[in-house]
């Protein structure tokens, strides 16, 4: 272990800091490596996996509740995987065959580098470069699918095609997982700019605003204000996407004491708790209402918590 002192302003747990001194097993090579490539952001991508109560302890609860485990599940995808966060943690948990994979060549290296200083074969976890119009590589089948904070980044129409790829590439019985996408049927931007109102707002409106405030080029396009991760999903959009026969949706089972309400690890202040709490109360008279009309309480969250089933039966064609 070496002790790191980062002079900021840097982020770490989603909000910027000016100064912060922690301890990390990575060389320093690896460390530089995550600085030249996520600039300031880069301690928040790291402690996505060092801090266990920030994405590790929200994975194993979502896969316990819907029963996969290392013992049965034999291979898993991580699209976007990114620099490799999630891969490299389903492999400290067990899980063997994971495959991760990215469109962006430098965020592969950097997660095949990570691999590499954690003592990770290729067996356990590989990391793949993609294109979006080959999401998926070879003909390989899946039990899981995770995408974590992934969908926000593409356009509609991408979102459109390439869930499906995904789906097709589920063994029946096996489970898609999405988390950690805002969801724009939530009032207020959780995401980026802390606004009301900006994720009911046309897309149109929030490009005028990314411009006004200098996060998007004056001749920035569809593609650039999608990957400001500005516009998220729905569990509509996601439904959609997917044939409906074939769709078991088991969020419902996900959140049953709402632990999962907002993203884990940092502390909270007075105010910011008692939201939580008010909106978890809010949630809950809401829940026979929802059953009724086919939605989880995790369709409503502030990011999304989506876990959809293959149903064993029409599965044929994998």
């Amino acid at each position: 272990m070496r002790r790191v002192t980062v002079h900021g302003p840097v982020q770490s747990m989603g909000r910027v800091v000016p100064f912060v001194e922690f301890e990390s097993c990575y060389s320093r090579n690896l460390l530089e490596a995550f600085v030249a490539q996520r600039g300031n952001r880069f301690l928040d991508e790291y402690e996505r996996f060092a801090n266990p109560l920030y994405v590790r302890g929200r994975l194993q609860r979502c896969l316990a509740r819907i029963g996969c485990g290392p013992s049965n599940t034999c291979s898993t995808l991580d699209f976007g995987c990114g620099t490799g966060t999630v891969s490299l943690i389903l492999a400290q948990m067990g899980f063997r065959h994971v495959t991760g994979v990215d469109i962006k060549e430098r965020a592969i290296a950097l997660a095949r580098l990570r691999a590499a200083e954690q003592g990770l074969c290729e067996e356990t976890v590989r990391f793949r470069i993609v294109d979006s119009d080959h999401p998926v590589p070879g003909d390989d089948a899946y039990d899981l699918v995770i995408l974590n904070a992934v969908l926000e980044h593409l356009t509609p129409g991408k979102r459109a095609t390439i869930l499906p790829v995904l789906w097709r590439a589920l063994r029946p019985g096996g489970h898609l997982l999405i988390h950690e996408t805002p969801n724009r049927l939530f009032p207020i931007d959780r995401h980026m700019t802390g606004l009301p109102g900006l994720p009911w707002m046309p897309l149109g409106v929030k490009r005028a605003y990314l411009r006004l405030v200098g996060e998007l080029p004056p001749d920035g396009g569809m593609t650039e204000l999608c990957r400001t991760g500005i516009h998220g999903s729905t569990i509509f959009e996601i439904r959609r996407a997917l044939p409906r026969n074939e769709v078991e949706d088991r969020s419902a089972i996900q959140d049953p004491h709402g632990t999962e309400l907002t993203v884990t690890g940092r502390p909270r202040g007075a105010l910011e708790a008692l939201s939580i709490r008010v909106l978890r109360a809010y949630l809950r008279l809401l829940e026979p209402l929802l059953t009724r009309i086919g939605l989880a309480t995790t369709h409503l969250y502030p990011f999304l918590l989506v876990c959809l089933r293959k149903m064993p039966q029409a599965g044929g064609g994998n």
